[in-house]
């Protein structure tokens, strides 16, 4: 994005102030001007990895870098498309010892997210997971790390977050 379209994105964002809770960007894998801008304005950032060597190499690189701009960001990580909980478990251990050792920055883990086929089926059907296959492997992980991330519980009315909640939980 050019300046010009990223100040009129801002000014679209602005207008939610006081409508909604959350606002999630997914900025994708990489480390652009624009994501890096996102990033250090963001409140909490998701970093999500996959156990593949060049997934971590470019999520530790994004914390590099983010980290010696601004020490302050506050990170969690989701390790996604593990083969069991204990690759996923083994991933974010080794990433977040690394960021301690490396880096002096702590990031807390958030869990993981299993492999399943019903991902690629939610794709070719273009709808979300969580609404077509809500009781697969991936949703009720998907679930889960929403719960943990939001530090709710079972049931939800909280309004606007109740509503994310239901789409989520249901």
């Amino acid at each position: 994005m050019d300046d010009h379209k990223l100040h009129k994105f801002f000014q679209e964002l602005a207008t939610l102030q006081g409508e909604v809770d959350y606002i999630i960007l997914d900025t994708g894998a990489g480390l652009s001007y624009e994501n890096l801008r996102f990033i250090l304005a963001a409140d909490d950032v998701i970093l999500v990895t996959t156990p593949e060597p060049t997934s971590i190499t470019d999520a530790y690189s994004v914390v590099k870098m983010v980290h010696g701009k601004d020490p302050n960001v506050h990170m969690k990580l989701v390790v996604n498309q593990c083969v069991s909980i204990k690759e996923g478990q083994q991933t974010a251990d080794n990433f977040t010892q690394a960021a301690v050792q490396f880096l002096g920055k702590e990031i807390g883990a958030l869990g993981s997210i299993p492999n399943d086929l019903h991902v690629p089926e939610a794709v070719k059907k273009q709808q979300p997971l969580l609404l077509v296959y809500p009781n697969s492997e991936s949703a009720v992980a998907i679930r889960q790390l929403t719960g943990e991330f939001l530090h709710l519980r079972v049931p939800y009315k909280l309004g606007l977050k109740g509503f994310i909640m239901k789409i989520f939980f249901k």
